[in-house]
């Protein structure tokens, strides 16, 4: 994993303790101070899930999802690290009862790293108990197969957008869209990119269910998706009513003063992206 100013040792991290005996964590020794400090930290949130100190873990989980964010620049391991935080901040939000949030978070982690679905939620109580109901299931519809051109519909839906088309649907405009922030680590690295994602846009004109493609930076994914979950809309409409649909959104990652550097593209998004 690179960060900003140095190359840090390759560390074989996988999502333990909250993936079980079945993987370890890295030797300690030989890490960069940051990335024992996320560890310590996140270890921590566990702690508090188990206890059920929502709020505690909620806010120490964000952290360290900002804090990688701001400092990750590049490396094999980074989606690992940021599907631990993001998934770890979304049982937080169970736990709290912001299912919105829970659920936005979850999917995050899935496109980041699809085996978290396996995971054994119990010792995490009612929070773990979330993502295994309805209402996590109704803000997590499943992408269709066909990709529409960026910031475009992909067809209304009723969770089963595979059924309808574009050409029935009014599309949906948009009210507020705030510009990312583009990840500190990555701007002084000149490290620049294209990113697709893809979210649904419910009746209400807000986004849910978002997911990006394997073979997409995980870094600009996550920062991307950290906006994207602001962004309001006027809902798309058909035959006067509002809908959902599924959305293609294009993120230009590009720093002025790197005009030299190469800017890379993204591949088409699709559900449960990363590996």
């Amino acid at each position: 994993m690179r960060f900003a100013a140095r190359v840090l040792p390759l560390v074989a991290l996988a999502l333990t303790p909250f993936l079980g005996a079945a993987a370890a964590y890295p030797q300690s020794r030989g890490l960069d101070p940051r990335l024992e400090a996320w560890r310590s930290t996140l270890d921590g949130v566990e702690d508090h899930l188990r206890a059920g100190r929502w709020k505690p873990a909620r806010r120490d989980a964000d952290r360290i999802v900002m804090s990688m964010l701001s400092q990750i620049q590049s490396g094999p391991d980074s989606a690992n690290w940021l599907a631990r935080a993001v998934a770890l901040r979304a049982l937080a939000e169970a736990g709290l009862g912001n299912a919105d949030a829970a659920a936005w978070d979850w999917n995050v982690a899935l496109s980041l790293r699809p085996r978290v679905a396996a995971l054994d939620l119990t010792p995490y109580g009612v929070a773990g108990e979330f993502f295994h109901g309805e209402d996590f299931r109704k803000r997590s519809i499943p992408a269709p197969d066909n990709v529409a051109g960026e910031d475009e519909p992909r067809g209304a839906t009723n969770q089963d957008p595979e059924k309808e088309t574009v050409s029935q649907v009014t599309p949906p405009e948009k009210v507020r869209a705030p510009k990312p922030n583009y990840p500190l680590a990555k701007n002084l690295g000149c490290i620049q990119q294209l990113v697709l994602v893809s979210v649904a846009i419910d009746r209400e004109g807000r986004t849910f269910s978002p997911r990006f493609a394997a073979g997409t930076d995980p870094v600009f994914a996550v920062a991307a998706l950290e906006t994207v979950r602001r962004w309001k809309f006027k809902p798309a409409r058909r035959d006067g009513e509002p809908v959902v649909v599924d959305y293609v959104i294009t993120m230009n990652f590009r720093a002025p003063r790197c005009a030299w550097a190469p800017l890379t593209g993204s591949p088409g998004p699709r559900s449960r992206g990363g590996g």
